[in-house]
């Protein structure tokens, strides 16, 4: 009992302390994408082992729709932009776990 009680007062200070670290969040906006109004292009956080990337749309890098009409040239946009949203750690190492699109 006595060992348990010491163990308790020794474990819950580290845990306070723990959750008491304020988020690592770092944001970016890169150049090659649109300047976005309101919203972080890329969120990376908790020491860079999540990125998150915002929902990205066939603009060009000054705002202007590409491809307007043209369901394919929006499509290779989008991509492209993703690809210039996504960290150089993300493209070297390969771990997207998880994509989400809405249509």
């Amino acid at each position: 009992m006595r060992l348990l009680f010491t163990m308790l007062l020794i474990i819950l200070p580290v845990l306070a302390f723990a959750q008491a670290r304020p988020p690592q969040i770092k944001r970016t906006n890169p150049p090659t994408l649109s300047k976005p109004t309101g919203y972080t292009h890329v969120v990376e956080a908790t020491g860079g082992r999540t990125v998150y990337i915002s929902g990205q749309i066939a603009l060009d890098k000054d705002g202007k729709v590409v491809g307007e009409g043209d369901m394919k040239a929006q499509a290779e946009q989008v991509f492209r932009n993703l690809q210039s949203a996504t960290c150089r750690r993300c493209r070297r190492s390969a771990t997207c776990a998880r994509g989400t699109s809405a249509t």
